[in-house]
């Protein structure tokens, strides 16, 4: 509580990337970075979602804060790690989505970074779902706001595929229980994951948000499923 309140948020997010590498050590997850990451600010990061373990993959990397579902406020440690993060935690179903708006648009005037994951849910990692053009709405409000997409690849410790049973051990997706999961992944001998940054893309070269959910879409299903 000390850390989320007294500390201000460069530096919070700063201490946050060291908190979150320390935890990559302890569950076994070693990454392999491809391309590189965009510097520029604001930027928005958008990534298919595999895992909670892309919370620490992407935290361990980027100096941004997330946009995630209001549910995940309430996991045991990932939760608390988000808020670390300074996460804007959304009710999609909500008549408050245009006060979050705001806050996201907010966020971007201040010259902070976002990640999003587009896919409105998280999967099995085998392929990556079209993206829900919705959740690029903060490109309206700013179309100078670039976007550059992540692609996650889930591999074992010698950058080969997963069998199912090792995946199902490291993806949470359909109707997992977490508390059970997350047992089971602490159980797992590791896992290397494959974080590739495809070149940024400037929104104001495609006529809406739909074709830029699109194309970001392509672009990490051309480094996931490759």
């Amino acid at each position: 509580m000390v850390f989320v309140v007294a500390i201000p948020l460069d530096q919070r997010l700063t201490i946050a990337r060291l908190w979150h590498k320390g935890c990559l050590k302890l569950f076994a997850v070693k990454l392999k970075i491809i391309g590189e990451k965009s510097e520029q600010a604001p930027i928005l990061f958008v990534a298919n979602h595999v895992s909670y373990l892309d919370i620490i993959i992407l935290g361990s990397q980027l100096k941004a804060s997330f946009v995630s579902k209001a549910e995940v406020r309430k996991w045991p440690l990932f939760g608390w790690l988000s808020t670390l993060q300074n996460t804007v935690f959304i009710n999609r179903r909500s008549r408050e989505i245009k006060v979050q708006l705001k806050e996201l648009s907010n966020r971007v005037s201040n010259q902070e970074n976002l990640i999003i994951f587009p896919e409105g849910t998280s999967t099995d990692g085998k392929t990556v779902k079209p993206f829900k053009s919705s959740l690029f709405a903060i490109c309206d409000l700013h179309p100078e706001l670039n976007i550059q997409a992540i692609g996650l690849k889930y591999l074992n410790n010698k950058g080969e595929p997963l069998t199912d049973q090792v995946r199902d051990q490291y993806a949470f997706y359909a109707d997992f229980p977490f508390g059970a999961h997350f047992w089971g992944m602490l159980q797992g001998s590791g896992v290397c994951v494959e974080v590739s940054f495809p070149p940024i893309l400037n929104t104001q070269s495609y006529s809406n948000r739909k074709k830029v959910a699109t194309v970001s879409q392509q672009l990490i299903y051309d480094e996931v499923c490759s």
